[in-house]
């Protein structure tokens, strides 16, 4: 499994645990100090390249745990008084030929993962629409087939909010691209949508 897997929630949440602690026990003008190299900390955890990212989790002793459905984060206070244990919910899902460690999207603590496959897809289908309903021709889809076009269009069909959902990174974890495409009868209802692709 890619180390960028769980190198990401791992940094992610307690980014902002780290952001808002201050050490009860500090002098008041060694809190603004403190505040700025937690903020810092934070801002570098959340923005940096992955292998940097692991360089930080090292020097701020933050340990991750990878258990079979959650990954569970342990990080010390400054002052090392006490410890702090993140939870997130997490699960190993097949993504096209790779294991993923996927998060579902209702961790609030952790960004969302977009997939660019299921975006392209989002895309594509909306110019096979207006390839095949309106003659606009779109040369990213110079090399495909009519069936391949046909698979494309139904994406197109799908509800609002499945749509908004694939954009904001926040579906289902074991919905592909693969799956999307290979779905032979997406139904025309929302609700039957919904329910096919693991929204309901």
């Amino acid at each position: 499994m890619p180390s960028g897997e769980t190198g990401r929630p791992v940094a992610d949440a307690p980014a902002n645990i780290i952001r808002d602690t201050v050490s009860a026990s500090a002098e008041a003008n060694l809190i603004q100090d403190q505040i700025a190299a937690h903020r810092e900390i934070a801002y570098r955890l959340q923005t940096a390249a992955i292998f940097e990212k692991g360089k930080i989790l090292l020097d701020q002793k933050i340990q991750a745990q990878v258990q079979k459905e959650q990954v569970v984060i342990s990080l010390r206070s400054t002052d090392e008084s006490k410890n702090t244990e993140i939870c997130i919910n997490a699960k190993l899902a097949k993504q096209s030929s790779e294991l993923k460690f996927t998060i579902p999207p209702t961790n609030a603590n952790i960004k969302p993962a977009l997939n660019v496959t299921l975006q392209k897809l989002v895309a594509q289908a909306f110019a096979a629409q207006d390839l095949l309903l309106n003659d606009i021709s779109n040369p990213a889809l110079s090399d495909y087939s009519r069936r391949y076009l046909g698979q494309l269009v139904r994406i197109s069909w799908l509800a609002p909010d499945i749509i908004g959902a694939i954009m904001d990174g926040t579906q289902p974890v074991d919905l592909t691209g693969r799956k999307l495409t290979r779905a032979n009868a997406i139904p025309l209802d929302w609700p039957s949508q919904r329910k096919l692709l693991g929204f309901a």
